[in-house]
């Protein structure tokens, strides 16, 4: 029996020494945290650079009184246009804003030719050689504030009653081997974009725009 009793003990301490020693029970979990508790630590592998465009829209009345002031952000669209600059396979040209009513209806902008088809005002650089049309407003700024945003700003006139619910940002690509410039080079390419809620005009009044563009 004393023979026993030892060899029961024995056994009795070796399973009490490996429940004791880390790491030997199968139920231990790893303290490597795991991808994803990493991704979600500040600056972690999760976060990404954004394009940030902050839009105002300032609704003006003839005698310069303000209607109405909407502000929104946008999509960027034009990705392909950010590394094509980026990679110096084409040079930035002229910038230009659009806004117009893309559902059935009337818009505030049209072709006095075709006046059931809705056209998108274009706001664009003076010089940057667009065909002059009766949406076509040349009177866009483009700036920077200490390199730190950009900023687009322009006016259209409404040309009648009508609806805004689109608005787009567009930026022209010249050839790589040409520095940047205000001209239209191979067209202008759709950059950033948003559907907003609708937003009323009356003929005759100033729609006045803002965007602010950052990258963080």
């Amino acid at each position: 029996m004393k023979r026993k009793n030892i060899l029961f003990f024995f056994a009795l301490a070796l399973i009490l020494t490996f429940i004791a020693i880390p790491g030997c029970s199968s139920n231990t979990e790893s303290s490597v945290p795991s991808n994803q508790e990493n991704n979600s630590t500040s600056g972690g592998l999760g976060e990404g650079i954004e394009v940030h465009g902050h839009w105002t829209i300032e609704v003006r009345n003839p005698d310069g009184s303000l209607e109405g002031s909407y502000e929104f952000e946008n999509e960027l669209i034009g990705n392909e246009r950010l590394a094509e600059f980026l990679a110096r396979e084409y040079s930035v040209g002229a910038w230009m804003l659009g806004a117009g009513y893309h559902i059935a209806g009337e818009g505030p902008w049209y072709d006095p030719a075709t006046p059931s088809q809705n056209e998108d005002c274009k706001i664009v650089e003076a010089g940057s050689g667009f065909t002059p049309n009766p949406w076509v407003f040349e009177n866009l700024t483009v700036s920077t504030n200490n390199s730190i945003v950009l900023t687009l700003n322009g006016m259209a006139i409404a040309q009648r009653d009508g609806t805004i619910n689109v608005v787009r940002t567009y930026v022209a690509r010249l050839a790589a081997t040409l520095p940047p410039a205000i001209d239209p080079g191979m067209g202008y390419f759709p950059f950033t974009q948003t559907v907003i809620t609708e937003i009323s005009v009356n003929e005759g009044q100033y729609v006045v725009f803002t965007v602010v563009m950052s990258f963080s």
